[in-house]
């Protein structure tokens, strides 16, 4: 494990043959996708031009979409630096129309699927006549850069999501707790300093007893945010009665990567070492399998990622033995940044389990198996009688830079406590 000058810790130079495996499939379907959206456009091309004028067209714009797509594999391969960012940025911009212009190829040729079982022949005529195919690709480019738009314009748009929970335990001195959730911030390409200045505001005007950041804070680069000093003043602007504190996520490690997706193992997975000293900075309470007892009112229990801790390892203390010297009638909160095994963690006492990670799907379709994946992947659930699991959406994106069907939030939890104090 090599460390430069600066201290950081760098990832292996070649990939193994499970990782090369992957990244060539990857690239398969990737391509095989790209020539699906040219065959149609070339298609579609004909019927309305005619093959002699579409000819000349086709081969530069074969070019130009292989030239573009292939901004993926540039920004996965080169190292970081100012020309991998705008690169990047670029890809993700391209990733996000190429992804709602596929949307819209495929409910098109579903339409016309559906037309050409219908019996007679009146239905296929149309659908291939010429003015109605002009029609169809101009509305099929239209509304997938309008989806685009909308969806890039959403991510950046951040909201804020109330829940209002009861615990039946006594937190001495108060009858109720509001916390701040916020998760995945993913500072780095799409996210700078405006954007967690704006959240900083958003969480201050919440008058918060206690922030919780529930990982992923970086998108994988600590050299790709774009004023760190900066982003280290908002965080510190934060005010609440008892801090803002942190745990970190599978991103929170240094790797490549391709779409904003890892191909790299957990083995290679390094965490930046100067990410403590960043948080630190920025007035966080870094906890990586810590139990904290703040005024000595309620525990406060932060457990490493157990996806990429960022040490080469999958190594974390078990929950039963993080929580052995707590006392169970005291409030406890978890921060996780992966919502698993929640109903083990409620049996082991936990009243509040707060996690980021799955982003709510972050775009359409992904958005529609989540539910089928987690079983809290966004917002408020009483897992067992008294024990809840939040799951916040989180603050930024990963990958393609827009949300749709989701929100950009920062939680507000406020806390009653039915025992009184």
């Amino acid at each position: 494990m090599k460390k430069t000058p600066d201290n950081t810790i760098h990832k292996k130079k070649w990939l193994s043959p499970g990782e090369a495996a992957l990244l060539l499939f990857v690239i398969l379907v990737y391509y095989l996708f790209n020539l699906y959206v040219f065959w149609r456009f070339s298609h579609w091309l004909k019927l309305v031009t005619g093959a002699a004028i579409a000819g000349p067209i086709l081969i530069p714009a074969f070019v130009l979409q292989f030239l573009t797509a292939s901004t993926l594999f540039l920004s996965y391969a080169l190292p970081v630096s100012r020309l991998h960012r705008k690169i990047t940025n670029f890809c993700n911009a391209w990733l996000c129309w190429s992804f709602c212009l596929v949307l819209f190829i495929l409910s098109a040729d579903a339409i016309r699927l559906v037309l050409y079982l219908l019996p007679g022949t009146y239905f296929q005529t149309l659908f291939s006549s010429r003015p109605v195919l002009l029609g169809i690709g101009m509305l099929t480019l239209s509304g997938s850069i309008a989806m685009c738009r909308y969806g890039v314009r959403h991510a950046k748009e951040l909201k804020e999501t109330h829940y209002t929970i009861t615990i039946p335990k006594k937190c001495p001195g108060r009858k109720n707790m509001r916390i701040v959730l916020t998760a995945d911030q993913h500072m780095g390409y799409a996210i700078g300093a405006d954007f967690i200045e704006e959240m900083a505001n958003c969480i201050n005007e919440a008058k918060p007893d206690l922030v919780c950041i529930s990982g992923d804070l970086f998108d994988n680069h600590y050299d790709c945010m774009d004023d760190p000093d900066r982003i280290a003043r908002a965080f510190k602007s934060i005010r609440s009665t008892y801090g803002t504190y942190a745990v970190l996520g599978n991103h929170d490690v240094e790797e490549q990567l391709l779409g904003g997706f890892s191909l790299t193992s957990y083995t290679q997975a390094f965490q930046d070492s100067r990410i403590p000293e960043f948080l630190l900075k920025s007035g966080i309470t870094l906890m990586q399998d810590d139990v904290l007892y703040p005024n000595e009112q309620f525990y406060l229990a932060g457990r490493k990622d157990g996806e990429k801790p960022g040490d080469g390892t999958r190594e974390r203390m078990s929950l039963d033995e993080l929580l052995k010297d707590t006392d169970p009638g005291r409030f406890m909160i978890l921060l996780d940044h992966e919502p698993h095994n929640l109903k083990d963690i409620a049996e082991e006492g936990i009243d509040l389990n707060l996690g980021g990670h799955t982003h709510g799907g972050q775009f359409f379709p992904l958005t529609l198996p989540q539910r089928f994946i987690w079983q809290n992947h966004t917002g408020c659930q009483e897992i067992a009688p008294g024990k809840y699991s939040i799951v916040t959406s989180g603050v930024g994106v990963y990958g393609p830079a827009m949300r749709i069907g989701t929100d950009s939030e920062i939680v507000i939890i406020d806390v009653r406590f039915e025992a009184g104090s």
